[in-house]
């Protein structure tokens, strides 16, 4: 199903600000920034980057330096004159442009062209000008290059149905482990002593839906699952990743379920993720594991982008989800011989967005 307007406004909106940011713009596979309207010598660009989606929808963002993110409003064109240019290149078939779209960026003073197209019907073939011969060009990294045999021949086989995930819902939480214990000094007296464990943690409930009712089995192990949280629009952590056991209520005979570290889909259903971050050695944002520690309880907002690899596969699902600060109640020191969980800080969930590539 394709996107809606709505989404490609939010997914071009995120991808800019990524760009500006100088952050990991993995996440944002299948969107091309062009400075301006690309020329219909800059055809192969085109044809390549659609072979590489296989099936999933190209966006061209016009107006966008692909460097910095700056942008430079592009000229009034009409888009389809445009890309009737680029479409008689083509041998046969050419992707198909869906509709464009002005997508207003920040306060609304600037503005960019988005043209989505569809890439279902790949592989898509140029003819080369002046000559007899053709071409299957293919987007590798930031090149395109002409695809060899063996490139043809993984683009063909059949593409596994992907499915597409999105937040449900997370309890995020700073929480300080205190253990206090009885001390014997060596004149016999006894002292209290307290133990302190600072922890970051995430349960998340993730929902899994497939484009269609027929779907096939896709399994996902718990080591292709990566997630990452940025503080505050700022600072990026990486965050370990635990898949939580299926538990009884959530249980059907179709959906998903945990199996130990593997997850098992054959249709829609929800499967949870325990997401922490440990106290790490960065000595360029971070002199010391206190600093870090204060970084957390503080922060303001979280910013979870989780991601996917089905097995068998080459393409990544990703889904991010907002946090916002909320207070929480605190709680009685341990008494000797004791344990307590003090949650020193928590963040609420707010204003899902998932991305189905």
């Amino acid at each position: 199903m394709p996107r809606s307007r709505q989404a490609v406004d939010a997914l071009v909106q995120s991808a800019i600000l990524n760009l500006q940011a100088k952050r990991n713009t993995e996440d944002d596979a299948g969107i091309e920034f062009k400075r301006e309207w690309p020329g219909a010598e800059k055809v192969r660009q085109l044809a390549g980057a659609a072979n590489a989606l296989r099936g999933d929808e190209l966006i061209y963002v016009i107006g966008v330096d692909d460097k910095t993110g700056k942008i430079h409003t592009p000229e009034q064109r009409e888009p389809m004159e445009w890309f009737a240019q680029m479409a008689k290149q083509f041998d046969q078939i050419a992707p198909e442009m869906l509709w464009s779209q002005t997508v207003y960026i920040g306060n609304d003073a600037e503005a960019v062209t988005a043209v989505v197209f569809a890439t279902q019907d790949f592989p898509y073939i140029l003819n080369i000008k002046g000559s007899d011969r053709r071409e299957v060009p293919l987007r590798v990294g930031a090149a395109t290059v002409s695809a060899h045999r063996n490139q043809l021949v993984r683009m063909l086989q059949p593409a596994v149905a992907l499915p597409r995930i999105s937040v449900a819902g997370v309890d995020g939480r700073v929480q300080e482990l205190l253990e206090a214990r009885p001390l014997r000094l060596p004149d016999g007296s006894l002292r209290r002593e307290e133990w302190k464990n600072l922890q970051t943690i995430f349960n998340v409930a993730v929902d899994l839906e497939f484009p269609s009712l027929d779907t096939d089995l896709v399994s996902v192990s718990e080591r292709a699952i990566s997630a990452r949280a940025i503080v505050d629009e700022a600072k990026i952590f990486p965050l370990d990743v635990q898949l939580r056991e299926t538990r009884p209520e959530i249980h059907t005979t179709r959906g998903v379920q945990v199996l130990g570290k593997m997850l098992v889909a054959d249709g829609p259903g929800t499967f949870e993720l325990s997401l922490w971050a440990e106290a790490r050695d960065q000595p360029d944002l971070f002199p010391s594991y206190q600093s870090q520690a204060l970084m957390w309880m503080y922060a303001d907002t979280v910013e979870i982008q989780i991601s996917i690899r089905p097995s068998g596969t080459d393409s990544d699902v990703r889904t991010t989800c907002n946090l916002r600060s909320v207070r929480v109640e605190p709680v009685q020191p341990p008494t000797p011989n004791s344990r307590a969980m003090k949650v020193l800080s928590g963040w609420a969930f707010h204003a899902p967005i998932y991305d189905p590539w």
